[in-house]
């Protein structure tokens, strides 16, 4: 997902034909949801959504068009904003979807292969939006299911970011990994050395203290 995400970001034509794509009923859904949102980009995105949802197809003419109108006199909101972040939430439903399914899929195995069914519990937090501008991370986090999540609790951590995995032992809201990660780039990922990795290290997260 992340290599589909990054030619979003720097293919503009690879966005544009995305929007071209996005189903009409999620249009209107979005048409809905923004009718009450203020500010230039929330102006650029209704124009856009009303654009479409009409039937027409958007040319890389018409879409920096629609971009400058709203833009002109907004540089500095504007700045903020990739092109990919500005239409982001209208891809979002089927990108996320996809992303959920394989986190699930992934942590179960993880959980199955581990044999901490009933002894863990999970969390996935994802990170995409303006503070990691063009940049596409998440993080699944496995601890002691006697932990409270607002304890810091130590937890099994895999990163996702970009092209590259890293695993490892961290503490909760702590900057610096407890055992030192492991980093393997997503093209080679080895999936047995995670499950070897953290085979090695889960009595650290459920011996952690309650």
């Amino acid at each position: 997902m992340s290599k589909e995400t990054a030619r979003y970001y720097n293919d503009k034509n690879a966005l544009i034909d995305r929007l071209n794509s996005v189903d009409k009923k999620h249009l209107a859904i979005l048409e809905y949801e923004f009718k009450s949102k203020k500010g230039p980009i929330n102006d650029l995105r209704k124009e856009m959504l009303k654009y479409l949802r009409h039937g027409n197809k958007l040319d890389e003419q018409t879409f920096e068009k629609l971009i400058h109108k709203h833009r002109t006199g907004n540089e500095d909101k504007f700045d903020l904003f990739s092109e990919f972040l500005m239409f982001q939430q209208f891809l979002a439903p089927y990108e996320h979807k996809v992303i959920d399914d394989f986190v699930k899929q992934f942590r179960n195995e993880i959980i199955n292969r581990l044999q901490l069914k009933g002894k863990v519990k999970h969390k996935y937090i994802d990170f995409q939006g303006r503070p990691h501008p063009g940049v596409e991370k998440f993080s699944l986090a496995i601890y002691d299911t006697r932990q409270d999540s607002k304890s810091k609790p130590l937890q099994l951590l895999v990163e996702f970011q970009d092209s590259s995995i890293t695993y490892g032992v961290k503490r909760q809201l702590e900057k610096n990994y407890t055992i030192k990660p492991e980093v393997q780039s997503s093209v080679n990922f080895n999936f047995e050395a995670l499950i070897s990795f953290f085979e090695q290290n889960k009595g650290l997260v459920l011996r952690d203290e309650v």
